[in-house]
């Protein structure tokens, strides 16, 4: 994975408004407010998020304990985002990468992504089986020399945590209707807030 600088100081800001409104709880978790089940978006409505992360995936990350994607940039003509990936590990250390996201289809709305690196190249395939405000499905198929695997994977919203029991439920479920997998890796989003140890930035 390709390192690069980044200002601290607007990535510290982002948490710290982060923590400060999921922190609504003691439990830092919104009480629930949503009992409808969501309605169908398209991925674009999703991949606005401001922040999304990664919740669960049928491939094991041991060394992993949260990835989390923030909107940098939309590019309207080339509809294409710009994300900043941040992959934090049980070490406490962490690595930061732009993420280019472009569509396959060249018009009409699009739900398979290209994701290409800072450098340019094609890092991995998404596309997105279900999505809602709360929540995607997605397909990932890697194509780096390191790893060359797919996965199936829930990836979430800040809109998520606040829906309560009812969306979540649906969502994990949706999860386990299209990849078909019980025995899930789960990411704690607690772990993209512990205040309580320094993350050390690659």
């Amino acid at each position: 994975m390709v390192l690069y600088s980044f200002r601290k100081s607007s990535f510290l800001l982002s948490t710290a408004f982060i923590l400060t409104h999921v922190a609504a709880t003691p439990h830092g978790i919104p009480a629930p407010n949503t009992s409808r089940k969501p309605s169908w978006t398209w991925p674009i409505m999703f991949r606005k998020s401001r922040v999304t992360y990664l919740n669960l995936s049928t491939l094991e990350y041991p060394k992993e304990i949260c990835t989390k994607e923030y909107a940098v940039k939309w590019n309207h003509s080339a509809r294409a985002f710009i994300k900043k990936a941040v992959v934090i590990f049980s070490s406490w250390k962490s690595e930061v990468e732009d993420v280019v996201y472009k569509p396959r289809r060249v018009r009409g709305p699009a739900r398979t992504f290209t994701a290409l690196n800072s450098s340019g190249y094609l890092i991995y395939t998404i596309h997105f089986n279900y999505t809602s405000k709360y929540c995607a499905i997605i397909r990932k198929e890697n194509h780096t020399k390191e790893d060359d695997s797919g996965a199936c994977e829930l990836w979430v919203n800040h809109n998520f945590f606040e829906a309560g029991p009812v969306i979540q439920n649906y969502c994990t479920e949706n999860f386990k209707k299209y990849c078909k997998q019980y025995n899930a890796t789960r990411f704690d989003i607690k772990d993209c807030f512990d205040t309580s140890k320094p993350i050390l930035f690659g």
